[in-house]
């Protein structure tokens, strides 16, 4: 469900060259099976997939929790929410590290 609402968002805001990473396996390789999923969440793939076919600049990738410290972050920080929020500025967490990876990178 947070890739449809991530794909939706992003398409409404008019963003283009937009790659997806994402943690799971189960729903990017369902995003990207040829066949239609009949499982309980079909109808949330196949959403994806209409999003996805309908931008080509869009992208999705499985990339390993280990390797994706600060979308792990962000996704523990949404389920504390009650409900969906836009944060304009990263929630401090994230700016922390946020800030270990630029200054890693120097």
């Amino acid at each position: 469900m947070c890739v449809r609402e991530a794909l939706s968002w992003v398409k409404n805001q008019g963003f283009h060259l937009v790659c997806f990473e994402t943690d799971a396996k189960y729903v990017v390789d369902a995003i990207h099976w040829e066949q239609q999923d009949y499982s309980k969440y079909g109808s949330l793939i196949y959403e994806c997939k209409s999003l996805l076919k309908n931008d080509v600049s869009f992208s999705i990738h499985f990339v390993r929790r280990q390797a994706n410290e600060i979308a792990h972050t962000l996704a523990k920080l949404s389920c504390s929410l009650a409900s969906p929020a836009l944060w304009r500025e990263p929630p401090i967490d994230v700016l922390n590290l946020l800030e270990d990876v630029c200054f890693e990178h120097q």
